[in-house]
């Protein structure tokens, strides 16, 4: 098995047969891994600047419900 697979293992409290699919998910689908951690990379960028610019304003669920509270969107939105 994959280093992937034995981190996962030490790391989630799933079964292991769930751990093999999502390797295995990943192996096969790189687009959405990659995907995934650029949406994820981008959105803490936004929450970043949010912070800076609102200070104490800033309200983690206001954040939230405005980027992702519509589902999924195109990452250049």
């Amino acid at each position: 098995m994959s280093l992937y697979f034995h981190s996962f293992c030490d790391n989630t409290p799933i079964s292991e047969g769930d751990i093999v699919t999502e390797v295995e998910r990943y192996f096969v689908n790189l687009g959405h891994a990659l995907g995934y951690k650029l949406g994820m990379i981008k959105i803490l960028e936004l929450r970043e600047k949010a912070k800076a610019a609102l200070g104490d304003k800033f309200n983690i669920k206001d954040f939230h419900d405005v980027v992702i509270g519509t589902g999924a969107l195109p990452l250049p939105i």
